[in-house]
Order: structure tokens, then C-alpha cells, then sequence
């Protein structure tokens, strides 16, 4: 930490903990750029032969010596059409889309783009709320069934403190079935959400519920979560830059799911960027996840793609994230890649394949994988089905493994 002597009138940089005084400085820059050094120099002796690259019009990030590797998994009500053809086939074939997403002039973004859960148990609660929506949708209770599904609901979450102090919760009860009652599906969910903090997807459409059985057992038979292993070079992530990856010395490790924290966290810390709030953040990652998404989908017709930027139009791009003062730690090479604190690389060129992308989507909390042909599966990706879930209808509760997240490895 940086504190300023009144007495000495210079600016002294301490230990984390306050208890060592590492150097003195005139100035508060000169002290800044000290821990700076001492941060990056903290990071390279851990990890000495990871060199880090990005292509920043893309967010796109790899390294020498990494890949990701983890499961992903997807949540579908078109599970036996899914393993009678034997693939996951993306929108822009499918012609299938269920979940909500973020939409720029009409036009989707999802195209040959597989959208998967980070873990199993989130993939749960999603079939678990995709099942409930095609069961109300088809209105399949009846009113008294409905209100002893609420009542089983506020006894696993209880009520929100958003909905008010003291409600009588038999009033909101009647409320809500007074909506399922009139076929308002969308308005009994947003009423779950402020009620109990129901954490349900954005759902775009409910024409997929006409493809249902209507049965409570058949459409608890017909959505199912898909499991899938995916070993990817590049990672694509908006969230890394805006403040969603975790600081080396964060306890928390809360941050990108492309595990690019410990090398990029101190960008926002080092060059003071909390100016920005978390709305503009998330405004920021939305965009930039869009303009990627639309970058990957043209990828997909291709197949493989070079891309090019000059190194000032890199820099001009640099400095609008980050300042001007980035330029004091940076150096560039004759290829015109620039280096900053001798730990990323930002590369003017880059030959991306398709089937080595990996889109990290932080306002959706989703993976994004290129899919422009399918991606094989058979009966022993299938980890659930709706009916292995718990759904407060008396239904065996499916137990999840904690471990089930995937890693970086070597």
C-alpha cells in the first residue's frame, strides 16, 4: 500500500500488511510504478514460463503452455431428437432457440454457437426451471397443486425481502395462481423471482413446449442435461478487462472462467479503473460479448480466419481501457506485437481455427462453443433427465459430486 508523510512530504510504499516499508518516493507515480514492478515480478517468479497473449479486438487470450480443459453441460427439452440424430446441433441449424439472449437490431447472436452450463449443479436448476415452465405453460396442475408448489417453494427459499416486510404469503399465493390461472407464464415467474429469489432462465420463446408431451412424467422424461468434454487453445472473454477476473492475491477466487486472473486483475488495480461501476461494466461486457459472438459466427463459415491490426490501432485501443500512462510499460517488437510489464503479449495478427474457440459469456453466465456441424453425442453424455431432479413434486433428488468443475492443465 502507497501512504503519503506529511512530514517527509514523499510518498512511501509499504508490505501488503503495512508492517515493512519497501521504498520512498517523491512523487505518488514513481511509488505506483514501484509496486507495479513488484506485482508483475511476484507473478513471472509463479509463473515463470507462462507467456499470456491476447488479441484485444476479440478479447481472445492463450498461452504456450495451456489449454482449457473442462466439462461443460447442456441443458435441452429435445433430448430424444438430440440422441436419435446422435448431435448437438447449433441454432443456426436447429432452427431451435429456448433460453433468453441478447438480441442487437433482431438478430441473433447464438448462430453456430452451443450455449453450455459451467457446472452440473447450475445445469440442474436450469432443467429443473425449463421443466416447470413447459409443465405451467401446458398448465398440467391444477390450482391447488400449483399453491402447494408455491408453498414447497417458500419453505426451500423462503420469501424475498423485496417483496416486503411482513405479506400474508396465502395473498401472494392467490396473486400468482391468478396469473398461471390466465396462462401468464412469464409474469408468474417474475413474481417467483421477487417472492423467493426463483432463480429461472431468460427464456425467448415457448414455442419448444409445443414439441412436449403433455404429461407431467413426459416432460420430465423429455428435458435432460448433456455433458461434453471440451479441450480448447483460445478463450474469448470480456469479463477479464471489466473487472471480472480475480486478483493473485484475491482469497476469493471469483473471476473468469478462462482462469486469466492471476495475470490480468492488476490492470484495473494498477491503473485505477473502480472509477467504472458495475453497470457500466456490465454494459461493456454485453457489448463486447455480442461484437464476439458475431466474430466467432462469421468464423464458423470459414472455418479458419486470420486476424489483423495494426500496432497503433492496438495501442489506441490500449489506451482507451487504460489510459495514456500504459505506454511508460509497454514495448513493442518488430512484429508489432505489444508487451506490457513483461507479462501479456498483445499480438497484431492471429490464425484462429473454429474448433479451438472457447466464448466465456459473463452476463449470461454461459459457455459459447462454435458448433458449426454439431458435436457428437450418444446416451453417455446424458447426466439427468428433468425427473432426476428435485422439483418440490415429491421426485427423487439427483445428489451432485462438489468436484464436478473443470481446470486448466498442462
Amino acid at each position: 500500500m502507497i501512504l503519503y508523510d506529511k512530514k517527509s512530504r514523499k510518498w512511501t510504499l509499504y508490505t501488503h500488511d503495512g508492517s515493512r516499508v519497501l521504498g520512498t518516493h517523491d512523487t505518488y507515480e514513481e511509488a505506483l510504478r514501484q509496486e507495479r514492478a513488484i506485482q508483475w515480478a511476484k507473478h513471472r517468479r509463479k509463473n515463470p514460463s507462462d507467456n499470456l497473449y491476447c488479441y484485444e479486438p476479440l478479447d481472445l487470450f492463450w498461452t504456450d503452455h495451456k489449454r482449457l480443459r473442462r466439462k461443460i453441460y447442456h441443458v435441452t427439452p429435445y433430448l430424444e431428437t438430440v440422441l436419435r440424430d446422435g448431435k448437438l446441433l447449433p441454432p443456426s441449424i436447429s432452427k431451435n432457440i429456448v433460453l433468453g439472449e441478447n438480441l442487437k437490431g433482431g438478430k441473433t447472436i447464438r448462430g453456430c454457437l452451443l450455449s453450455f452450463f459451467d457446472d452440473l449443479q447450475t445445469a440442474l436448476s436450469g432443467c429443473y426451471s425449463l421443466a416447470l415452465y413447459a409443465i405451467l405453460s401446458k398448465q398440467l396442475l391444477s390450482d391447488s397443486e400449483f399453491k402447494d408448489l408455491l408453498r414447497l417453494e417458500m419453505e426451500t427459499h423462503g420469501l424475498s425481502e423485496e417483496f416486503g416486510l411482513d405479506p400474508d404469503p396465502e395473498e401472494v399465493f392467490d396473486l400468482i395462481t391468478t396469473s398461471y390461472r390466465l396462462g401468464q407464464i412469464n409474469v408468474v415467474f417474475i413474481f417467483m423471482r421477487k417472492v423467493f429469489g426463483f432463480q429461472d432462465p431468460r427464456i425467448l420463446t415457448d414455442t419448444w413446449t409445443l414439441d412436449l408431451p403433455d404429461t407431467v412424467e413426459g416432460i420430465l422424461d423429455a428435458i435432460g442435461i448433456i455433458e461434453i468434454d471440451i479441450d480448447r487453445k483460445f478463450v474469448a472473454d470480456p469479463s477479464v478487462f471489466e473487472g471480472g477476473a480475480p486478483s493473485i492475491y484475491d482469497d476469493y477466487g471469483i473471476g473468469s472462467k478462462g482462469d486469466f486472473g492471476q495475470d490480468l486483475y492488476a490492470f484495473y488495480e494498477i491503473f485505477e479503473m473502480d472509477i467504472i461501476d458495475d453497470t457500466e461494466k456490465m454494459g461493456i461486457m454485453s457489448n463486447q460479448g455480442a461484437e464476439i459472438a458475431y466474430e466467432i459466427n462469421d468464423l464458423c463459415k470459414v472455418g479458419t480466419s486470420h486476424f489483423e491490426m495494426h500496432e497503433r490501432d492496438t495501442l489506441r485501443r490500449l489506451k482507451n481501457r487504460f489510459g495514456s500512462e500504459i505506454e511508460e510499460d509497454l514495448e513493442v517488437n518488430s512484429e508489432g506485437d505489444i508487451r506490457v510489464f513483461d507479462a501479456i503479449t498483445f499480438v497484431s495478427e492471429v490464425t484462429v481455427d473454429v474448433n479451438q474457440v472457447a466464448i466465456w459469456n459473463p452476463i449470461e453466465n454461459e459457455w459459447r462453443i462454435p458448433a458449426p456441424t454439431g458435436i457428437p453425442v450418444n446416451s453417455k453424455n446424458v447426466v439427468a433427465r428433468a425427473g432426476d431432479v428435485e422439483i418440490n413434486m415429491g421426485r427423487r433428488r439427483l445428489m451432485v459430486p462438489s468436484d464436478l468443475k473443470g481446470t486448466w492443465s498442462k
